[in-house]
């Protein structure tokens, strides 16, 4: 699959802004808290597929997105996540990429920060394609010499170059 045809430069962010820091009066471990930080995640990937131009209508997109959260973390573990979302907001396949050098809270199966989000949207009716660009991510993600060159990566267009060696 030629997944890397949906990416462009201009939806590779190479640093998510930080997630607000908890109140003094609020543990880290907060579930409450926690949960904000991985909203303030959501809201940036949702800007960013939005730069596809691809999305109709944002904060539709973003209640999807919480609702496809909701039922379980796209976190995988080892700093990986692969926020999906099939939605009628989107009028085709998008593909994006972003990136905290510091790692944030997302809710990961293993309880670390999360460091590379892979993610991908799709309209509903693209089950097949949306499944296979899916299955495809999850496999790059495994592959720590393609999560260490994107990480040491110091452009849009590395990250995508990057990507692309990966088959």
């Amino acid at each position: 699959m030629h997944l890397m045809r949906y990416l462009r430069p201009e939806l590779v962010e190479l640093e998510l802004s930080r997630p607000p820091e908890p109140p003094a009066d609020v543990d880290e471990l907060s579930s409450h808290w926690r949960w904000r930080c991985k909203e303030h995640v959501i809201d940036e990937m949702v800007g960013l597929f939005a730069r596809s131009g691809e999305v109709r209508n944002e904060s539709r997109f973003r209640r999807d997105f919480i609702e496809r959260e909701k039922k379980g973390s796209t976190a995988i573990g080892c700093g990986i996540a692969v926020p999906h979302v099939r939605s009628m907001s989107p009028r085709k396949i998008v593909v994006c990429v972003a990136r905290s050098r510091e790692g944030v809270e997302y809710l990961a199966p293993d309880g670390g920060p999360v460091k590379i989000f892979l993610g991908i949207t799709a309209p509903t009716y693209e089950q097949r394609v949306y499944l296979r660009a899916y299955t495809w991510i999850a496999r790059l993600a495994q592959e720590e010499w393609v999560i260490d060159a994107v990480m040491n990566a110091e452009t849009a267009d590395e990250v995508i170059r990057v990507l692309r060696s990966f088959h």
